[in-house]
């Protein structure tokens, strides 16, 4: 099982061994920046704008293929699960992944809606225990993460 943590410092864990071999700078943004971004499809020319502005699109294309493919074989994703289409590309839902954020927001948005107080006081208590500092703190000063942050 594939476990991502982005509250706090990034960390990525595979079978509870912490992945240490993602070692590519870019591939670890590209991969932050999908996994903010998960179950949506992601144009590939915004990537290319934010990972290699100038680049002309043949360029970007092939050093986005071949990011995805180094992302894949270091987490051991499959092509389903990490897509890269004609204009998009996709990090899909899986059951075998799980990211300490989806989890937060999860727990945060069922205790609203909680009508028992209790449960609501649990619910939130739950998803406070989760927070470890602020979304993807290394990347304070990017402007692709101040959206999700302020959320």
């Amino acid at each position: 099982m594939l476990n991502i943590y982005m509250l706090g410092d990034f960390k990525i864990f595979l079978d509870d061994k912490p992945i240490e071999n993602l070692k590519s700078r870019k591939a670890r943004e590209i991969l932050k920046y999908l996994i903010l971004n998960r179950g949506q499809k992601v144009s590939v020319f915004e990537l290319y704008d934010l990972f290699w502005p100038g680049f002309d699109d043949e360029s970007a294309r092939q050093n986005l293929n071949t990011t995805l493919y180094y992302i894949r074989k270091n987490l051991g994703l499959s092509s389903d699960e990490l897509t890269l289409q004609e204009d998009f590309c996709l990090f899909s839902k899986s059951n075998d992944i799980y990211i300490d954020l989806e989890e937060f927001l999860a727990l945060s948005d069922e205790s609203f809606k909680e009508k028992e107080i209790n449960r609501r006081l649990f619910l939130f208590s739950k998803a406070v225990s989760l927070y470890k500092g602020e979304l993807l703190q290394e990347n304070v000063q990017e402007e692709w993460v101040r959206e999700k942050r302020e959320y």
